[in-house]
């Protein structure tokens, strides 16, 4: 038993002849096909993306995902369309945005803390507040972390926070589960259950423990290829070849006259 295939080369040969005939239609039709096959895969992405993982701020993915288009004046041959994620590097409000690479590659993410749902007012599903970001003004420090080593080893907790004032640091601390603060006067404390000099210091309010506390174990991305199924889910519903003939009929047929 034997199977033969033949190779149809009519449509090439159409393809071949039309490049000769009109090539400045067809270049305008290549562009048109790459612009929409940009579109069509930025559109799935907000799909896969919303499907995947939690999104609190729909107009932020938005603002994420964008297109770089090709120009229908440019050579077929230098022709180029670009759909993907766009990141954010040194942003004075939203920090850095990597554009979910770590979840489109199961990249380990660099980061050892992240925010609690207290930050998030107790709901996963809501945006952090403002005043409890995790930019260098909130940031927590531990005594693991410093590399501040004070006479009598780790467990000397008072010394570790004269150094960190009489270097300069101004924030949290965490000591033995507990948050204090170090801010203006000279490393004044301000801890529920660690007195300072001359008496107990301000304790920090319960507002301040919900909108500052931060968890300092970080779970590793799982791998979500958002992209690639994007992709993947566009070129299922349109096929390549159905979409190029589309264009071809709308380019080849003659406006109505009026």
């Amino acid at each position: 038993m034997a199977d033969e295939w033949d190779i149809d080369l009519s449509a090439v040969d159409g393809l071949r002849y039309w490049y000769k005939k009109k090539p400045k239609l067809m270049q305008k039709a290549s562009a048109l096909l790459l612009n929409r096959f940009a579109w069509g895969t930025r559109d799935e992405a907000v799909r896969q993306i919303s499907a995947l993982m939690t999104v609190r701020n729909p107009k932020f993915v938005n603002s994420r995902l964008r297109v770089t288009q090709t120009a229908q004046s440019r050579p077929i041959s230098q022709q180029r369309t670009i759909a993907g994620s766009v990141a954010i590097k040194g942003h004075t409000k939203r920090g850095n945005f990597t554009g979910w690479t770590e979840q489109e590659f199961g990249t380990p993410v660099s980061r050892n803390r992240i925010s609690t749902l207290a930050a998030r007012k107790g709901n996963i599903q809501n945006q952090m507040q403002p005043r409890s970001r995790l930019k260098r003004a909130n940031e927590v420090t531990t005594l693991a972390e410093s590399a501040l080593k004070p006479r009598g080893g780790t467990t000397n907790y008072g010394g570790w926070i004269a150094m960190l004032a009489r270097q300069g640091y101004k924030g949290l601390v965490r000591i033995k589960g507990g948050l204090y603060l170090i801010g203006k006067g000279g490393g004044r404390l301000a801890g529920p259950t660690m007195p300072g000099r001359g008496g107990a210091r301000k304790k920090l309010t319960m507002d301040a423990h919900l909108q500052l506390v931060q968890q300092f174990k970080v779970a590793q991305p799982k791998q979500k290829h958002w992209m690639k199924q994007a992709r993947a889910n566009y070129f299922h519903k349109n096929p390549p070849q159905r979409t190029w003939s589309g264009i071809v009929h709308k380019l080849m047929t003659p406006p109505p006259k009026r």
